[in-house]
């Protein structure tokens, strides 16, 4: 499965299934990991199709140059999946599934306010969900997964500061 990983001329059964159990447990945290950040980039499209009020135009922008960048780490990290020889998740249902943010709430009812107050916790959810699995990757010496999950976390840790400025003003 995991070529990377795998030093399978000096493993043992037990060795092997070890190095298993662990891909398959990455594959299912990288999988949450995807689907987040799918969900951040379809709130922060919301925000900037439904902005209002005096900051409208700088939320245009920002969530413009945002959910872009969120759309290039989203590739970054599914290639990384692949690298690991690991399935990347596809399907809407199956994200919303796996991801830790709440789907179910709904942006375009929401006040200007209200949604970057959502994002904002959505933000902050995704970047401990991040941090952690970049700990792991950096513990099980995956170190090309650690620092791809340090510049996700590094993304998700800006935007929570732009937001929370627009807020507070």
């Amino acid at each position: 499965m995991q070529a990377l990983f795998r030093q399978t001329n000096f493993m043992t059964a037990e060795q092997f299934e070890k190095q298993e159990d662990k891909m398959h447990a990455l594959e299912s945290k990288l999988s949450a990991l995807l689907a987040d950040a799918f969900v951040l980039s379809l709130r922060l499209q919301a925000i900037h199709w439904h902005a209002t009020g005096s900051n409208a135009f700088s939320l245009h922008n920002l969530t413009d140059e945002a959910y872009k960048t969120i759309t290039e780490k989203i590739d970054e990290l599914a290639e990384r999946m692949r690298m690991l020889d690991l399935i990347v998740p596809s399907a809407l249902l199956e994200l919303s599934n796996l991801t830790q943010v709440d789907v179910n709430i709904k942006f375009s009812d929401m006040t200007t306010s209200e949604m970057i107050k959502q994002i904002l916790r959505d933000l902050e959810t995704c970047s401990y969900h991040v941090k952690e699995v970049a700990i792991e990757a950096d513990e099980n010496k995956d170190h090309v997964t650690h620092d791809l999950l340090v510049e996700i976390e590094k993304f998700y840790q800006k935007q929570h500061w732009f937001f929370r400025a627009i807020i507070e003003n």
